[in-house]
Order: structure tokens, then sequence, then C-alpha cells
């Protein structure tokens, strides 16, 4: 590495370099080009640069026997069959958007969410749900954690990436669209036992 002290402050390129200069630091610039059409080129350039720092201190918050535990207990936690359909809608939604009124989307979406979207969200709610002091989860659970479970199952199009279309773009239409079943248990069954 070189110093490279009788470069100006003002003439820095970024912050960093003047604050490295300011402070006579020794350092090297590297020159690199991207391609400007790489409107990420930035964030992926920041993401690297973090990656140089010192590493996060990680302590233990839970042992593997508690957590084992947990996984037991979240096991116990039970799954109406209509929170099951919502999440299944919810990933076929992902998959035909015109069967949910959303069309407009589908030229966003390349391939939508695979069956394991709906299992994802079906066992994160059990979690959830244990969290929040219930045994049962709920749509609300399910939709609470569905952007998180299905922004990565989603590949979007071309077009999408060309307007700027998100992943999260496309699962808030889905989350608007698709109707989220009653919450009352109770009453759902009292209808389907009186439909019998």
């Amino acid at each position: 590495m070189f110093p490279h002290y009788a470069e100006p402050v003002a003439r820095a390129a970024t912050p960093a370099i003047a604050a490295l200069l300011a402070a006579e630091v020794p350092h090297q610039v590297l020159q690199y080009h991207h391609d400007p059409r790489n409107e990420s080129f930035g964030e992926e350039a920041a993401v690297v640069g973090r990656s140089l720092g010192e590493e996060a201190v990680v302590r233990e918050r839970l042992t593997l026997e508690h957590l084992e535990r947990f996984a037991v207990a979240t096991r116990s936690v039970l799954v109406d069959r209509d929170v099951i359909g919502y999440a299944v809608s919810l990933a076929d939604a992902t998959r035909n958007p015109a069967d949910y009124g959303i069309g407009d989307v589908a030229p966003y979406i390349e391939y939508g969410a695979s069956p394991r979207g709906p299992i994802g969200m079906v066992q994160a709610a059990r979690s959830l749900a244990l969290l929040r002091g219930r045994g049962h989860a709920t749509a609300g659970d399910v939709r609470d954690l569905a952007a998180d479970v299905l922004r990565h199952r989603i590949v979007l199009s071309y077009d999408a990436l060309s307007d700027g279309i998100t992943a999260d773009d496309v699962l808030d239409r889905v989350l608007a669209e698709v109707a989220e079943p009653e919450a009352d248990h109770v009453k759902r069954s009292q209808r389907r036992v009186q439909a019998a």
C-alpha cells in the first residue's frame, strides 16, 4: 500500500477517501468500472465493503436443547384447513394471478412460488402462533409471514426488472387481493355443519 498524502482532500472521490486523506492514513485507491445498466452495482459494492469489516460478536441466546423443545412444541400447534387453504391460495396467486383478479401482474412473474411456499408459510405460522401464545395458527399469522417466506421463491421476469417491479410489489398485490378466511373458527365450523 502506498500513501497518497499528496492528493488534495477536495479532490477525493468519496467521503471515505476524504477522511483517509484528512487523517493521513496510508491507503490504496483501486479503480474499477461497471456496466451503467446494472443499477444495483452500488448496493452490491456496499455489501461487499461491509463484509470487509470486523465480524459481529455472536452470543448464544438459545441452547440446542431449548431449540429442540421449541421445535417439538411448534409441531403441536394446530392449523385449520382454511388457514392451509389460504397459504396455498397465496402461492397459487403467484403462479396464476389472473385467477385472483390480478392478471396485470402476470407479465412480471417468470415463475411463481412452488408448493414449498405454502409449506414454509404454514410451518412458520405455527412457530409464530406459539411465540404469540396460541396453540393454533391463524390466517393472520400466515399473512404476517407470507412476504418473508415467498419473496425469494418468486422469479421475476425481465419486464419486472426493467420496470423496477420487486417481488414485494407483486406480493403486496397478492396479499391485497387473495381473500383471507374468517378468523372465527367456531362460526366457520358451525356453517360447515349446517351446510352438510
